[in-house]
């Protein structure tokens, strides 16, 4: 794995990790983001109504180009080197993959990228110099069909390619109540061409495209709108359990999805250096449209109000990304090992563009308008050394980023809107210091320190003008970058010839300013909490014996701010001493259980994955209609494989208990025309089984 950007074994890295192979990820059905979170302890996945990001360690990587202050994810994802700074693609890129790697706790040093919470690192497959590959194709309820693939093909001993290809198609989880189509559907398809040419011995080149295409309605959320006099914070409207139990939404209008993806890559590795040294260079170039539309007032309010049920917000993004990072390592069998580089992002949008207004009317104007050019610049020069002494290893390494992020006002002046553009630039050092020590081939201990930083940005508001009259002036609001310094402490080991394997860490983080989005009048903003407290344990086991294997991990997590007030979009002051960061469960833990045994001409092999969480909140003002109960999720596969084959069968049941889990979950305030504020609510998918085939060729 390359968790330290050199090739290294899991057990010998000094960092809290978990690595999943191509067969692991098979095995377990790990076909998007949530599947993946579902599959580790201390992740989880937020859908976003439509722009999912991924919580590690009570970490959230809610922002990002489709929210709110223009900023980086905090747990971005990382695609073969390729930093996707919008949220709404890589959940469709998952296919073809040799690992993937969650680096746990702040990685900005080798990675940056505003990655305080942690990385998630997706190796895809490189072209091979044997003909081969295979295909995948799952049927099941909701008429699911998926398929995916690959096929190598050498050229010659210097040229080989790899196609790959991915389809997911299945209808809605959730019906509308007014009948005008369904929820939480999925279509999906992505391709992709790799290339691989080894000129001479020392120079090895790859380049690569790849084409996604998500249509369909996506997920949604629910919208349950509540009562005029309700007091917003906390609210007095509990969960609708009812209305979950009934999978119906109270919607009078569908959501819409249509994003067209084109990601171009190229690696460049030359190994012939003076001394041992290896250059690598990396590029990335990606175009991406997106178009989202969805609901924004519920049946109920609908009728209550005379408004009507067709009034939606509608998005789309241009956004246009280039990644360049070129690095030089030394040879890692010396004494002192290094490795340095410089490493540039740059991503413009040309229109940042939504609006309110009636679907029914497709003729009249939006009642209001948000019309934005955005860009954001990250440079960065960083370096690590490793000095190896006897069984002891010291690293430190060290980074400095300067980020500039810009939006500009596209409807001003006409609009009355100022100022029409504002900018800021953050420049920041992030720092790396640790010391392993292996005890013996199957023993390792770590300590380690780190820093973390995520650049800063702004919120504009813009007042939705409802009732007609002047425009209102647009209200800027600057958000500080945030910080973070983690401490950990941990251990890895095999007993037992290598059948068990026991892997501990603790961490404590400080956070300051640490980055929030809330709700308001004029949409979604970002806060700055101003200190945290993150601390917790997280364990790692596994066991081979003659009934099988058992993997246990868990994650104990303390995740509280510090006394501080903080305001709603209302202007109410409330303290969140003390309050859980969002989706930070006290307790969560994966087990799995396999045990394969001998049938006629074949093998066949149980096994059964589960997730348990305690309690969590998707607000940081920890209100009810925000608290997820404790729940668990568990899937069940029986796979018969013959001894003389390269095929397998798997039918399987996922969520087998059919538990009703949040996926994602808001308040708003003031949707347009209308005042009683609503309730927006995500669910993870229900029960779903099927079959899936796969064939090794």
């Amino acid at each position: 794995m390359t968790a330290e950007r050199v090739r290294t074994n899991e057990q010998k890295t000094p960092i809290s990790m978990q690595v999943l192979s191509q067969t692991q990820l098979l095995t377990k059905g790990v076909v998007d983001i949530q599947s993946l979170a579902d599959s580790n302890s201390s992740l989880s996945f937020d859908s976003g109504n439509g722009a999912g990001f991924i919580v590690m360690r009570g970490i959230s990587g809610g922002q990002g180009f489709g929210g709110a202050g223009l900023i980086a994810p905090s747990v971005p994802v990382s695609f073969d080197g390729f930093y996707y700074n919008t949220n709404m693609i890589f959940n469709d890129a998952i296919y073809d993959v040799k690992r993937i790697e969650i680096l746990r706790g702040p990685q900005g040093t080798l990675f940056g990228r505003n990655s305080t919470g942690g990385l998630i690192h997706v190796i895809t497959n490189n072209p091979g110099r044997k003909f081969g590959g295979y295909g995948e194709l799952t049927f099941g309820n909701y008429n699911r069909i998926d398929s995916q693939g690959a096929v190598n093909v050498p050229l010659s001993r210097k040229l080989q390619v790899r196609f790959a290809f991915f389809s997911a198609q299945h209808s809605g989880y959730h019906t509308l109540a007014a009948g005008y189509g369904q929820a939480d559907d999925r279509d999906a398809k992505s391709g992709r061409i790799k290339v691989a040419y080894e000129p001479t011995r020392h120079l090895k080149i790859f380049a690569s495209f790849q084409m996604t295409h998500v249509g369909g309605a996506g997920t949604t959320d629910n919208i349950i709108d509540l009562p005029a006099n309700a007091q917003l914070f906390p609210t007095h409207v509990a969960i609708p359990l009812a209305k979950m139990d009934t999978r119906i939404y109270n919607l009078g209008l569908a959501n819409a999805v249509r994003i067209t993806d084109k990601l171009t890559q190229w690696r460049v590795v030359y190994d012939n250096l003076p001394w041992g040294m290896t250059l690598t260079y990396l590029g990335g170039y990606d175009h991406m449209n997106y178009f989202h539309s969805g609901p924004v007032v519920g049946l109920d309010a609908a009728s209550a109000f005379g408004i009507p049920p067709t009034i939606q917000l509608v998005s789309s993004l241009n956004p246009v990304t280039q990644d360049d990072e070129i690095r030089l390592a030394s040879a890692q069998n010396q004494r002192i090992s290094w490795q340095g580089g410089l490493f540039y992002w740059r991503a413009d949008i040309g229109c940042n563009c939504s609006s309110f207004g009636d679907a029914g009317q497709p003729t009249s104007p939006p009642f209001v308008e948000f019309l934005y050019n955005d860009s954001q610049r990250s440079m960065a020069g960083y370096g690590q050394a490793d000095w190896h002494m006897g069984a002891s290893t010291f690293s430190a390494g060290l980074r400095y980023t300067n980020d500039h992020i810009a939006r500009t006002d596209l409807t001003s002046p006409g609009d009355g809107i100022f100022p029409a553009r504002n900018a800021i630039s953050d420049n920041e050092w992030t720092w790396h210091l640790g010391e392993s020590w292996n005890i013996s081939h199957h023993h390792m201990v770590y300590a380690t320190f780190n820093t973390g930083y995520s650049t800063g940005g702004f919120n504009l508001e813009v007042p939705c003008n409802c009732t007609g009259g002047p425009p209102l002036p647009t209200k800027i609001a600057p958000f500080s970058p945030e910080f973070v310094r983690t401490y950990e402490l941990g251990s890895k080991n095999k007993f037992f010839h290598d059948h068990v394997l026991l892997n501990l860490d603790g961490f404590y983080s400080r956070f300051a300013d640490q980055q929030v989005q809330a709700s308001s009048q004029g949409g979604v903003f970002t806060l700055n909490a101003k200190q945290s407290n993150i601390y917790g344990v997280e364990t790692q086991f596994a066991a081979i014996g003659t009934i099988g294997r058992f993997d246990l991990n868990a994650t104990w997590l303390h995740a509280r701010y510090d006394r501080q007030f903080l305001s709603n979009a209302l202007d109410q002051t409330y303290n969140i001493g003390g309050n859980q960061l969002i989706q930070s469960p006290n307790l969560s833990l994966t087990a799995s259980f396999q045990h394969t045994f001998p049938v006629a001409r074949g093998t066949l092999t149980q096994r059964v994955d589960t997730k348990f969480q305690t309690g969590e909140y998707f607000d940081f003002f920890n209100v009810p209609d925000s608290y997820q109960p404790a729940h668990d999720i568990t899937n069940v596969h029986l796979i018969y494989a013959p001894n003389l084959g390269r095929w397998s069968v798997d039918l399987w049941v996922r969520n087998v208990q059919n538990t009703i889990a949040i996926s994602d979950e808001s308040e708003s305030f003031s949707p347009p025309l209308s005042q009683p504020g609503t309730y927006n609510v995500g669910f993870q998918p229900p029960r779903t089984f099927g079959v899936t085939v796969l064939d090794r060729f």
